[in-house]
């Protein structure tokens, strides 16, 4: 009898294991197939606008970073947050650059004229921060504010000061009129390098790029805060970007143009300023 019911135990044992097998097995196969998975920071995120997720999938291949860009600037800053007109794309090639040339003409062309600025400024004119269309234009705000800072001189308040006012003034200002018109001319200088390399280099990096499926990203709007105009972010894959942006303000355009590299499963912060833009239209 003993022998009867060890074998019935033995037969359902056996039964029981064929049955629950293949379902083990299948969960072991997805499980290595997630194993395989690139590692994203925003999984649960759905954009209704996305790609399909099997080229998602094929430009992730490579790894993901996250970007995040920041733009400051100091002109109009408080108003410009729900006020403005921009973008800012990551491609994986080199963009056209923007079709405004930039080439300022200089602060200073002679003293005598400099001099007159100054007197102008001091007390005929005084410019509002809120001017988009300030006195001789941003650049010399920020030359002669600056001047006029580091020398700590006050503006007179009435005519009667005002010729020893320029006096004084005139060697701090135009020090730093010159510094100004120095830095200007290698943001030209950097502006026809990367004219320069889009002719020589966008058609060859344009179809590497191609070839791993590799398109332009948008970054997505982030709004402004305290410390910054406008912030920017998105994953991106990990490589070598150009980061493209352009910021409209009252009075003022900047064009930026940077190469960026991104590394896989990491944060890349861009800061964007004045001194690092490409080209500045309008009241600079």
């Amino acid at each position: 009898m003993s022998c009867i019911i060890s074998k019935y135990f033995l037969c359902l044992l056996l039964a029981l294991s064929m049955c629950y097998t293949p379902a083990f097995c299948a969960a072991e196969n997805t499980n290595a197939k997630d194993k395989d998975k690139p590692v994203t920071m925003y999984e649960d995120e759905e954009d209704p606008a996305a790609e399909p997720h099997h080229k998602v999938l094929e430009q992730h291949k490579l790894g993901s970073g996250f970007v995040k860009v920041t733009i400051h600037v100091s002109q109009l800053a408080p108003s410009t947050v729900n006020n403005f007109v921009g973008s800012a794309t990551m491609y994986p090639w080199p963009p056209r650059p923007p079709k405004v040339r930039y080439n300022p003409a200089p602060l200073i062309s002679d003293d005598k004229l400099l001099k007159q600025k100054i007197e102008i400024e001091g007390y005929q004119s005084r410019t509002s921060a809120s001017d988009p269309y300030p006195q001789g234009g941003w650049r010399w705000q920020f030359a002669y504010r600056r001047a006029l800072r580091n020398a700590r001189l006050k503006e007179p308040t009435s005519m009667i000061g005002m010729n020893a006012f320029v006096r004084e003034a005139f060697k701090p200002v135009k020090a730093e009129c010159e510094m100004v018109d120095a830095f200007e001319k290698t943001r030209v200088e950097a502006f026809r390098q990367v004219e320069d390399f889009f002719i020589e280099n966008e058609k060859s990096i344009k179809n590497e790029a191609f070839q791993k499926n590799l398109n332009p990203v948008q970054m997505r709007r982030l709004g402004g805060s305290a410390k910054s105009i406008m912030t920017y972010a998105q994953k991106v894959p990990g490589g070598k970007w150009w980061l493209q942006v352009e910021h409209k303000m009252p009075g003022l355009t900047f064009h930026w143009y940077q190469p960026v590299t991104i590394e896989a499963n990491k944060t890349t912060e861009v800061r964007l300023t004045e001194s690092n833009a490409i080209s500045i239209e309008g009241g600079w």
